[in-house]
């Protein structure tokens, strides 16, 4: 057994071959390491001056590849290496291609699980050539990149990843530090936490997800059809089988508007995409887990922009999307987008993407057994699962090959990210709070993308309890823009009130039934010397041990006292706020109503600084005390 080194320098002499090699590879970026146990001769095929330096252990050839500072390296091995070693050389980041060389005549059944095979080869010239080859086509496109890259795009519109690139300890990182393609990551991410907790629907809320397909499909008379037997039939037990289905409109127009941000879309896939979700979640509470590595496939297109941007950060953390569908073979995995080039559209690749996961994880799902498709080994990651980024570069096939990690310590890791962030913002994230997560960063579309935010909930919920929480959102957000947008501040906190006042013709919105009907009590104040306060932190102290006669006493003292101490008005609104939740706990829901009105009446007149998130809990409250009426 020994290994040799062909170097690039020498192989650049090579002149007797038919292919003429650009002048633009940099030949002290590539290597080419053969690793043969037997007959490792190659004079016969290129220049005599080649060195080859033998080594007598194919874990030095590992450790020579892992330390060497060579981006690319092209791997010629013999199928008499034990598999155990091929599997390790797989896995190294430095490696570009495989070229598996035969010492006899055997059915080799390496290609579905190995993507950098680029070839098992019983002729040493056939080898040579394939791998000049592959120098060749990888370095034209290399240079090709490197020239576009000198005019980089702005923001992706259409992107199925999100990075984020960890510049410090995230622990250290305020919202307000966030860059945009982190906010992006973070808010996509409770986003989708905010989706999946909203309450079980029926049929009835697909209706309009179901027009906008058939205006979609319209020429498409058998997508039209499945769309039809959607709506008769669709369960929320069957969401998994409907995404797997062969004909793939669901899944396609879901995927779409997931990568593009289209929000109205999305929106109106909310109750399809918690329905697969929680299935999801359910299925994987039964499997048994075991701590095995596995190792699973998924294929599609992407943009070559996209592509770029995941090479230059390898090892930060990636957020997929869509609902990414996997299989343990590559074979199968491929054959999803073979010969596609995403029609005539030059900007898009194939993508083969190689995970490596620990099965104990929480983010995969086992589904072959609920699967339209019915195949062995077929997975569904949840939507949104953190990964780490472990390479991404080309193969000489010109199939991009991306290698992502899914372990509990990935999965930990993004755990604590998200918990972090989560921590940091003032309010439970629901669909009607989550645009005033914009607000806390710094961004310069901040405003931007909070009222888009809200706006697209204007054309989704239609009932005036729901009109309430996103025209008063609206307001804090015009609030917070300054004195130009006053008058938009004040008109948005009117139609609020209106609509808050009009009792008759509130009723419940779906998505927002659990949650609306418990009411906000302002919290004590502390270090005060003022017998106001005194009074008032004794009523909250009685009010949480449900002994609402000794708060509602003690809260109309702290009002009396006010009028006698000078103290900052927000005092006396939380105090009119808390005597209006003695009265709705006691279910006296007119008197609470009185109650939390003069407190917004007051909160409307407190400086801008502090008017928003108070104003915010006044206004919610008399929400719930209207439905309760």
């Amino acid at each position: 057994m020994y290994v040799s080194l062909i170097k690039g320098q020498e192989l650049a002499k090579y002149s007797s071959s038919s292919i003429t090699m650009p002048s633009e590879i940099d030949w002290n970026q590539l290597e080419i390491v053969c690793l043969l146990l037997k007959d490792g001769t190659f004079s016969d095929f290129l220049p005599s001056e080649i060195f080859l330096k033998p080594y007598s252990d194919p874990l030095r050839c590992i450790s020579y590849i892992t330390t060497t500072e060579c981006r690319q390296i092209y791997l010629i091995v013999s199928d008499t290496v034990d598999e155990t070693v091929l599997k390790i050389l797989h896995k190294l980041r430095q490696i570009v291609a495989i070229y598996l060389l035969r010492s006899q005549i055997k059915q080799i059944e390496l290609a579905k699980y190995y993507a950098k095979l680029s070839g098992i080869f019983d002729d040493k010239k056939e080898l040579c050539i394939k791998l000049l080859n592959d120098i060749h086509t990888l370095s034209i496109y290399s240079a090709t990149t490197t020239l576009a890259s000198r005019h980089p795009p702005g923001p992706l519109e259409y992107s199925t990843t999100l990075l984020f690139i960890k510049s410090k300890s995230f622990e250290q990182l305020p919202l307000d530090k966030l860059n945009n393609e982190q906010a992006k990551f973070i808010w996509f991410q409770f986003l989708i936490r905010a989706i999946v907790h909203l309450p079980e629907q029926t049929n009835n809320n697909y209706e309009k997800l179901l027009a906008t397909c058939r205006t979609q499909f319209e020429s498409d008379t058998q997508e039209l059809n499945t769309i039809n037997t959607i709506q008769n039939y669709y369960t929320s037990r069957k969401a998994i089988w409907w995404y797997t289905h062969k004909y793939t409109f669901l899944r396609h127009t879901l995927n779409d508007a997931l990568c593009s941000y289209n929000f109205d879309i999305i929106f109106q896939f909310r109750y399809y995409i918690r329905d697969l979700y929680k299935q999801l979640i359910e299925l994987r509470s039964l499997s048994i887990a075991t701590s095995l590595l596995r190792t699973v496939f998924h294929s599609q297109t992407m943009n070559k922009h996209e592509l770029e941007h995941l090479n230059d950060h390898i090892g930060e953390l990636l957020s997929v999307n869509i609902f990414m569908y996997a299989t343990i073979s590559r074979e199968i995995a491929l054959s999803y987008v073979t010969n596609s080039n995403d029609g005539n559209n030059s900007s898009m690749e194939t993508v083969l993407f190689e995970i490596e996961l620990d099965e104990t994880v929480e983010s995969f799902v086992n589904i072959q057994n609920v699967s339209f498709l019915e195949q062995d080994g077929e997975y569904l990651f949840l939507i949104g699962t953190i990964f780490q980024l472990e390479s991404c570069r080309m193969l000489p096939s010109t199939i991009w090959h991306i290698k992502l990690k899914l372990t509990n310590r990935e999965e930990d890791e993004a755990k604590q990210l998200i918990n972090h962030f989560e921590n940091l913002f003032d309010e439970k994230f629901t669909v009607f709070t989550l645009g005033m997560f914009w607000l806390e960063t710094s961004l310069i579309e901040k405003y931007d993308n909070a009222l888009n935010y809200y706006n697209m909930l204007l054309n989704e919920y239609t009932t005036d309890n729901a009109k309430i929480s996103i025209y008063t959102n609206i307001a804090l957000i015009y609030d917070r823009k300054g004195d130009k947008d006053k008058i938009n501040t004040r008109n948005y906190y009117e139609e609020a009130l209106a609509l808050a006042k009009d009792h008759e013709s509130l009723s419940p919105e779906p998505d927002t039934q659990t949650e609306i009907l418990e009411v906000i009590l302002k919290r004590p104040v502390l270090n005060s010397t003022s017998l106001s306060i005194y009074y008032y932190n004794l009523g909250c102290i009685m009010f949480e041990k449900k002994n609402f006669e000794n708060a509602l006493e003690n809260f109309e003292k702290a009002n009396k006292q006010f009028s006698v101490e000078k103290l900052d008005p927000i005092v006396q609104a939380d105090i009119l706020n808390n005597i209006g939740c003695v009265y709705f706990r006691r279910n006296e829901y007119e008197i609470s109503m009185r109650y939390f009105e003069q407190a917004f009446d007051i909160g409307l007149k407190i400086p801008e600084e502090n008017r928003s998130a108070v104003i915010t809990d006044y206004l919610s409250n008399m929400s719930a005390a209207t439905i309760k009426q």
